[in-house]
């Protein structure tokens, strides 16, 4: 199966010209989650995820995965996440760099301190039981214009996308907050972010091992169970703190 994502796909566009270069110094991690040099910066915030368990084949797969990227000619311009932080998120909360009227709660002003709608969401979410494990399988290997490395994801076949896409709109309900890419949102998790552009040399080399490594890892790892769903807060893209299981 070629490594080749749908043209029709936003978030994780097909081809790697935007990964050279779009007019702006830095790609958009720099100065929002992470400094030129790799640094994390303060990016706090709260989010529904599925965290991958610490002692389990898909973790050893992730890591394998994200160290067949650090090897790489365009290794440099990545800040490489810690595996215990990798997770899929179900449902983006909000951050307090981001207080934007379409990112954020409707009954909620947009200058509520981010603790304050961190206990809101707590106290909604309490009771709340959502369908777990979720089952996915590993579509291909993508580099985002607002992130980095990440591997994309979709439901393993109608019924767990629809289980999926359920679970997300239970989630809204519960939190009265619909983004923009509620319906189209795609599934994923997150191995580093991009911190430099890359030389055309580069990005080159990062599409053939794209495809080397996301070949390798669906013989590994044909479909992904994961669950339960977690609320957690974070400082960083570093770590994910546990405030509610949803199960």
């Amino acid at each position: 199966m070629p490594n080749t994502p749908p043209p029709s796909i936003d978030p994780f566009p097909p081809g790697l010209a935007h990964v050279t270069g779009d007019g702006s110094p830095y790609p958009h991690a720099v100065g929002h989650k992470f400094e030129i040099n790799g640094r994390v910066r303060r990016f706090a915030g709260n989010t529904v995820i599925c965290p991958v368990p610490p002692a389990s084949p898909l973790m050893a797969a992730l890591i394998a995965l994200q160290d067949g990227l650090k090897v790489g000619s365009f290794a440099r311009c990545f800040a490489f996440l810690p595996p215990s932080s990798f997770h899929m998120t179900l449902f983006e909360g909000v951050n307090d760099s981001e207080r934007l009227t379409e990112r954020w709660p409707t009954d909620l002003p947009l200058d509520t301190p981010l603790d304050q709608v961190t206990t809101a969401f707590r106290n909604r979410l309490d009771g709340l039981t959502l369908p777990e494990p979720f089952r996915l399988t590993p579509e291909w290997l993508s580099c985002s214009p607002r992130g980095g490395s990440v591997l994309v994801l979709a439901g393993a076949g109608e019924i767990a996308e629809r289980a999926l896409r359920a679970a997300r709109d239970a989630l809204s309900q519960r939190l009265i907050m619909t983004k923009p890419n509620h319906a189209g949102y795609r599934f994923h998790i997150t191995l580093s972010y991009q911190i430099a552009w890359l030389s055309e040399e580069q990005a080159d080399d990062l599409g053939r091992a794209q495809t080397i490594l996301v070949d390798r890892f669906r013989a590994s790892v044909p479909e992904i169970v994961i669950g339960p769903p977690v609320f957690c807060t974070f400082e960083d893209m570093t770590r994910f703190d546990p405030v509610l299981s949803l199960v």
